[in-house]
């Protein structure tokens, strides 16, 4: 028979002598005896599962769950939850263009409208809390959740779980990208240093510069800089300062060494670990990766970055304002978390890994197996310090600009300092159509400001 996921806090739950069903009274039963996570509704008009009347045949209304993401991916989500829930699922999926997400917005304008639980990346979360697409978690909830799946890396609550003094959302990974060698090398401290390494090696190394990946690499590079990306008060971009343009000199002169180019993370580490590089920038594809054990360390210059920044993309799960199944809504939550059987699905997602310590991940089923990277992982999420990135309203749009102006500049189409002044003028331009204001409050709003 399926196993169950529903035992919550008192690990209560009844099977009706029919295999594979589950009565609705006794998850109602469950549900309170839980408290607060399950008491609460999604929205003024929600609306559970039918009761079922004795007699008669019991109907189920699908939850409806919207992905973000690549199909496969979405079939695998929808297997783990039909292997211990019986209630249906009805699984629309987005394709994620991390290249062009421009049109992002749009889609899940109409989309949110009719969902019941969200799976999007976390550049959404702003947008997804001007608009009113989804509601925040109370403190009752949110230790629910904790209690059920286990307390969450500090950096990856501060980042992606809050957001205006609220929580907004629940992680479900976020990769971390790291230097990966094939031997082991001295500790790289600096970009400098590792411009000198990617020489040694002769340009067998690569880091992340394929279409909607090389903003995500210059931004790791300029992560220690303490006026970051805006000004507070004014939202002007501080891009053309001189500390990014050194950044983006030093990157397009460490990319021209290279002898593979435009590559993605997983595709660099699964390079190096297969002898075809010597070194490089990136995380392994948590979708079955092998060859874990392999000599890593923190990326350069991260001893003296201002926080942890996590990757704009990284998936989050929302509860819609359209929400109409409260209890199967946040069961389904709770279980893809971090509940029973949740693991192994997680592994086979793309974006999705580890957000809470191993210790509590042990003890909800198979783990992944250990390896240095997971390790480094750890160590880096462990800390409370964070930096925001494009967390915007129609963040995307700020994203997709910088990685297109990153990419000409390491082409030769433009000089570092006319691609970051051109960043610059569409940052500018993105603004002033969202409204200056509304942007100054999302950027206060994802560096802690309440409200």
């Amino acid at each position: 028979m399926r196993a169950l996921f529903l035992s919550f806090s008192l690990g209560v739950f009844v099977k009706s002598a029919k295999p594979n069903t589950i009565h609705r009274r006794h998850l109602l039963h469950s549900s309170l005896i839980t408290g607060a996570w399950f008491a609460s509704g999604c929205s003024p008009s929600s609306t559970d599962i039918r009761e079922e009347v004795p007699g008669s045949s019991r109907q189920l209304v699908k939850l409806r769950v919207l992905f973000v993401g690549d199909s496969a991916d979405a079939d695998v989500i929808k297997r783990g939850w039909e292997s211990v829930s019986d209630h249906p699922v009805d699984l629309k999926v987005l394709p994620l263009q991390r290249s062009d997400p421009t049109e992002l917005r749009n889609q899940l304008d109409t989309a949110y409208l009719s969902a019941d639980v969200a799976i999007v990346p976390l550049v959404v979360l702003p947008t997804a809390f001007h608009a009113q697409w989804i509601i925040p978690l109370t403190g009752g909830e949110f230790d629910q959740l904790r209690g059920e799946a286990g307390e969450l890396y500090a950096s990856v609550r501060n980042a992606a779980a809050n957001y205006a003094g609220q929580t907004l959302s629940i992680p479900l990974g976020s990769g971390q990208l790291c230097l990966v060698s094939s031997d082991p090398l001295e500790q790289v401290d600096s970009w400098l240093e590792y411009d000198q390494l990617v020489q040694e090696v002769e340009g067998s190394a690569s880091e992340p510069t394929a279409p909607g990946w090389a903003a995500g690499s210059f931004l790791a590079r300029c992560a220690g800089d303490r006026d970051w990306l805006f000004s507070g008060e004014t939202f002007e971009p501080r891009l053309t300062q001189s500390q990014y343009e050194e950044a983006l000199t030093l990157m397009v002169e460490t990319c021209a060494r290279y002898r593979v180019k435009e590559q993605a993370p997983e595709q660099i580490w699964s390079a190096v670990t297969e002898g075809n590089l010597r070194a490089g920038i990136g995380f392994p594809d948590r979708r079955g990766a092998r060859n874990l054990l392999v000599p890593v360390q923190a990326l350069p210059g991260s001893s003296n970055a201002s926080g942890v920044l996590l990757d704009s993309f990284s998936p989050i799960l929302t509860l819609p304002s359209s929400c109409r199944q409260t209890l199967v809504a946040k069961q389904f939550m709770v279980w893809l978390s971090g509940g029973e059987g949740s693991s192994s699905v997680r592994s086979q997602v793309a974006g999705m890994g580890n957000v809470r310590p191993p210790s509590v991940i042990s003890q909800r089923g198979p783990t992944s197996a250990r390896s240095s990277y997971n390790e480094l992982l750890a160590s880096v999420l462990a800390s409370p310090v964070t930096l925001a990135g494009l967390q915007l309203i129609g963040g995307e749009a700020y994203y997709h600009s910088l990685d297109q102006q990153i990419q000409r500049a390491i082409r030769g189409d433009l000089e570092p300092i006319q691609a970051l002044s051109a960043v610059c003028d569409d940052w500018n331009r993105i603004t002033d159509s969202v409204g200056r204001d509304d942007q100054v409050r999302a950027w206060m709003r994802a560096n802690g400001m309440r409200g």
